[in-house]
């Protein structure tokens, strides 16, 4: 029963983490922002557009009244549905996971304004985990097929399969959704159930799991818990990457992104921005790194 209840506080612990860290809001279902907008769109992160809103509601009253124009964060956890917000809307301003801005940079000249810190820090690293008893000791390992098949790794950032295998896995392994490449990518919003099949060496969703990538969010949760601390190894981790970047779309004016950042920078300063970043479970917001930034669009390569 305490790992059951310590595991349900893990999984709303990552929820939050996932869901908030990146300076969430909420707006109508469906309706595009207008200019005013601050997309927010980390994929498969759970929660959705109106639970999110009161939280929401409320980081918007204050980026507003400290960057002195109007904002209105809307937040939904599906690209598609965040792109066509932003080719529909015209927003000026986003905050994305890693792997949207870098497949959208160029196409939306997205231009970083500020980045989101987690635990002090403007990076984060990548796990891909297996079970303990699983006969892959390297990466490499998972070139060679299995059963007579090739290794199925599941994670909710295989949207984009690219990222993962240039940027995460730094060009040591293909993954790809057909098995073109050395192993098949499976998308799912729920890396923590196929980690609990792979860890009772059971099928999730009727398909195999011989490896979830997650992020040090997830992973370091994990750690506290000793059943899965003796279950489960790393089998690689990332280089540090950039964490979410704020970014503005296209041209947008310089004094409102300098005022954005100050806003976002200086939450830390005052009562009201304290208990927002507390409710958000971040540790702030910097300035952004733009040297980690450009290392992981190199490794991204250009339009294909």
């Amino acid at each position: 029963m305490r790992t059951e209840r310590r595991t349900s506080k893990m999984r709303r612990r990552a929820a939050a983490v996932a869901l908030l860290a990146l300076g969430l809001a909420g707006a109508a279902a469906g309706r595009p922002p207008g200019e005013r907008g601050l997309v927010v769109c980390y994929p498969h992160a759970p929660g959705s557009t109106e639970l999110a809103r009161p939280v929401m509601e409320r980081l918007g009253g204050y980026l507003t009244w400290r960057a002195g124009f109007d904002l209105q964060p809307v937040y939904t956890n599906d690209p598609a549905e965040a792109r066509r917000w932003i080719d529909e809307g015209r927003p000026r301003f986003a905050i994305l996971s890693l792997s949207l801005f870098l497949q959208w940079r160029e196409a939306l000249d997205l231009r970083p304004v500020a980045q989101s810190e987690r635990n002090h820090a403007l990076t984060e690293r990548y796990h891909l985990v297996v079970a303990q008893e699983s006969p892959w000791r390297a990466l490499e390992d998972l070139r060679a097929a299995r059963d007579g098949r090739k290794a199925v790794i599941w994670s909710s950032h295989l949207d984009d399969p690219r990222f993962v295998s240039r940027v995460v896995l730094g060009g040591a392994l293909e993954v790809t959704h057909d098995g073109a490449g050395d192993a098949r990518g499976v998308v799912t919003a729920q890396p923590l159930r196929a980690l609990r099949r792979m860890k009772a060496n059971e099928p999730f969703e009727g398909q195999p799991v011989d490896a979830v990538l997650l992020e040090d969010a997830a992973w370091l949760e994990l750690q506290r818990l000793q059943s899965f601390r003796e279950g489960l190894r790393a089998l690689h981790t990332s280089a540090p990457l950039p964490t979410p970047p704020v970014v503005s779309i296209g041209p947008v004016d310089g004094d409102d992104a300098a005022r954005l950042r100050e806003a976002l920078v200086s939450m830390h300063t005052d009562e009201r921005g304290r208990e927002l970043l507390g409710t958000l479970q971040v540790t702030g917001f910097s300035a952004p790194a733009p040297e980690a930034l450009e290392a992981a669009a190199r490794a991204y390569g250009g339009a294909e």
